[in-house]
C-alpha cells in the first residue's frame, strides 16, 4: 500500500485550519479519581534536536492489540490475525540521541519506538485505543494529510472526527524519554486522552488532570500541551506477535564437517 498526498496548510489568528487538498489511495466509564496536581514536563529545548532521517515504507507488526490496529484491520479483513505486517509506516530517526519512532498514519498515534539502529531494541509499544478515541467529537476512521517540519522534526497533521490534530515527537536531549506535543482544535468539550496503564506512571502532562486511566484536557489547553513519557530502566513491553519474535531469532550457524577429519579410504 502507498499513500499519495497534495496539501496546503495555513492558519489563520483563532488558528483554524483552509485550505485544505487531499488525494490518498488507499470506553468511556473511567471511575473518578484525579490526581491531586499535574506536574509540569521538562521545559523542551530551545534547540530542538534535528532528525537525519524519514521514510515511509513497510514495517513488521509486533502489536498483537487489535483495537490498537482497528482500523488497519478494517482495511485488511482476510490477512491472518494478527497483521504480519504494516504497509505506509512513517519512520523517523533521530541521530544525536539513537532514538528511531515509526507513527502510523492510518491510524494517526505513535506505534513504536526503539533505541539504536535495529527495531528488535524496543522501547516503546502502542497499546489500547488511540489518545482520543474516548473523546467527544470523535468518531470514524482518523484521516491523515501529510506533515511539515517544524524545528527540525515532522509534525503530523490530521482529523479525528471533527477535531484536527497537529503531532510532534521529540526525544528528550538525554534520551531517556520522549516528548509528545498537541495543538487540538475544535475539541469544544475538552478532551480524553488515554495512556496505557503501565505507562501512566511513567507519563507527566503540561496540563489537565487524571481520571482512572483518562487524562482529562479542557478545550483551550487542548490547543497546546505535552506529555513526557519517561523509558524504564529495563523495557516493559505487551505481548508482541509470534512473527515478530520468530523473526528475531538468528538461526545458529549450520555445522559443517571439518574435512581434515574425515579419515580417508586405504
Amino acid at each position: 500500500m502507498v499513500f499519495h498526498w497534495r496539501f496546503m496548510f495555513a492558519r489563520i489568528r483563532n488558528f483554524a485550519w483552509v485550505s485544505l487538498v487531499i488525494s490518498a489511495n488507499l470506553a468511556v466509564g473511567a471511575e473518578e479519581n484525579p490526581s491531586p496536581e499535574i506536574t509540569p514536563p521538562p521545559t523542551a529545548p530551545t534547540i530542538q534536536p534535528a532528525v537525519v532521517q524519514i521514510q515511509q515504507g513497510t514495517l513488521p507488526n509486533p502489536v498483537t492489540d487489535e483495537v490498537t490496529l482497528i482500523h488497519r484491520r478494517q482495511l485488511s479483513p482476510a490477512e491472518p490475525e494478527p497483521l504480519i505486517s504494516l504497509p505506509a509506516m512513517i519512520t523517523v530517526k533521530h541521530e544525536t540521541e539513537k532514538v528511531s519512532y515509526a507513527w502510523d498514519p492510518i491510524e494517526c498515534r505513535l506505534l513504536l519506538v526503539w533505541k539504536g539502529d535495529s527495531m528488535a531494541n524496543l522501547i516503546y509499544v502502542a497499546e489500547g485505543p488511540a489518545p482520543f478515541a474516548a473523546s467527544i467529537g470523535v468518531w470514524g476512521p482518523p484521516d491523515y494529510f501529510g506533515y511539515r517540519m517544524i524545528d527540525g522534526a515532522p509534525e503530523f497533521l490530521y482529523h479525528f472526527g471533527r477535531i484536527g490534530v497537529a503531532e510532534r515527537i521529540i526525544p528528550l536531549p538525554d534520551g531517556s524519554g520522549i516528548t509528545q506535543h498537541w495543538e487540538v482544535h475544535q475539541a469544544d468539550y475538552g478532551l480524553q486522552v488515554s495512556v496505557p496503564e503501565r505507562w501512566k506512571p511513567r507519563v507527566k502532562s503540561s496540563a489537565g488532570s487524571w481520571s482512572g486511566l483518562f487524562l482529562k484536557v479542557g478545550e483551550n489547553d487542548a490547543k497546546d500541551f505535552t506529555l513526557t513519557w519517561t523509558w524504564p530502566e529495563s523495557p516493559d513491553l505487551p505481548e508482541l506477535t509470534k512473527s515478530w519474535t520468530a523473526a528475531l531469532v538468528v538461526p545458529a550457524p549450520e555445522e559443517k564437517p571439518d574435512p581434515k577429519s574425515e579419515s580417508k579410504p586405504e
